[in-house]
């Protein structure tokens, strides 16, 4: 069984309310639709990991993000969220590293605003292939070549990837 599919079925229960989550993001400055691209955030934590955002990562955030946003309206019926509204978002934490506290904090809203439907599988799917794009982003770079066995992510990356997926329901 590989890393991904041992990731819990289970939907833990969640510190927030989903309008504890709604007030917590607008506290932050996420309102209305931006609300459902938090997504995006656990990507943007793995970016930032090694300290610096590379351009094959921004690729991969792109491409997750176009598909979101695709799964979103799909789900919908009409463009409820637009790739701009979602571009723009993205851009606020690229520009400058927002601090790990406050990533950690959103990150924990995504359970209760995005994974809190009576779907479990769909939720599962959903977490499952934010973790896929983690580990996407951790090994597309290296910030220092040669690297050793053990070194293609750096031990920031390893660490930050493991609260990641503990925090999206990983038991």
């Amino acid at each position: 069984m590989d890393v991904i599919s041992s990731i819990s079925v289970s939907t833990p229960r969640p510190p927030f309310t989903r309008k504890d989550a709604v007030r917590e993001l607008e506290r932050h400055g996420i309102h209305g639709s931006h609300a459902y691209l938090i997504d995006v955030l656990p990507l943007i934590e793995m970016m930032w990991a090694d300290g610096i955002v590379q351009g094959v990562e921004r690729d991969l955030l792109d491409k997750f993000l176009h598909a979101h946003i695709d799964n979103l309206n799909a789900l919908v019926g009409y463009n409820a969220v637009h790739y701009a509204d979602g571009a723009s978002f993205v851009e606020r934490f690229l520009v400058e590293r927002p601090s790990a506290e406050m990533l950690e904090v959103l990150r924990k809203l995504i359970l209760p605003m995005r994974f809190s439907s009576s779907d479990v599988q769909r939720n599962t799917q959903q977490r499952r292939a934010i973790v896929r794009w983690c580990l996407d982003i951790g090994a597309s770079c290296v910030t220092e070549y040669p690297y050793g066995d053990h070194d293609r992510f750096s031990e920031a990356e390893k660490a930050c990837f493991e609260a990641i997926a503990a925090s999206l329901g990983d038991d």
